[in-house]
């Protein structure tokens, strides 16, 4: 019951930081202005890499749940992954954000809207499996989700409101996985 009470606890917290960060969007983006400095653009650009995102989030916590006998997760992470990623590009399609800075992305409209992150929900979307699955890299995981979202900002390509929906939206398929596999166990099936 007390977990329960926790994760509706930290539901609303974000839902409420993320109507709050719509009022402070461009005041946000200002200050990341001030803190620019080449070091940090080219660790940010690197972190924010799509590639670096999908390789060290989906493909190594693959071989880490191969690995550690915990197969059954697998397809649920994938799932999610795939889902997050569907309804992430459903929802910039249906709300058309503009972008803080548009120049950088001329090939695909419907990738050059901002609301939400792509980059975040991805990351987001694997967290409630691995803080389940493997609970000793954790911290590290969540470390680098939010390093995601935050280097989406930093770089001027999200508001910080695309970033928190994006981490939501992810999360939240993630979690929806996790409990279907936990309750469920279609997968386990197919791992025996």
């Amino acid at each position: 019951m007390k977990k329960i009470k926790k994760r509706y606890i930290g539901f609303g917290v974000v839902l409420i930081a993320l109507v709050v960060s719509f009022f402070f969007d461009n005041t946000i983006l200002g200050f990341f202005n001030l803190i620019h400095n080449n070091f940090l653009d080219y660790i940010m650009r690197w972190i924010s890499d799509i590639g670096s995102v999908v390789v060290v989030m989906i493909f190594m916590t693959t071989l880490f749940l191969w690995e550690g006998r915990k197969r059954e997760y697998i397809f649920p992470m994938w799932l999610s992954f795939i889902s997050t990623t569907v309804v992430v590009y459903l929802t910039k399609i249906i709300t058309a954000r503009p972008r803080p800075v548009m120049d950088t992305f001329p090939l695909f409209a419907w990738f050059a809207y901002s609301f939400p992150s792509a980059h975040t929900a991805i990351a987001f979307s694997v967290l409630p499996i691995l803080d389940k699955e493997l609970p000793k890299f954790k911290w590290f995981w969540l470390g680098f989700a939010v390093l995601v979202g935050f280097s989406r900002v930093y770089l001027q390509v999200h508001y910080l409101s695309d970033v928190i929906a994006g981490g939501l939206i992810g999360y939240l398929f993630g979690y929806a996985f996790l409990k279907y596999e936990k309750t469920r166990r279609p997968f386990k099936r197919i791992f025996q």
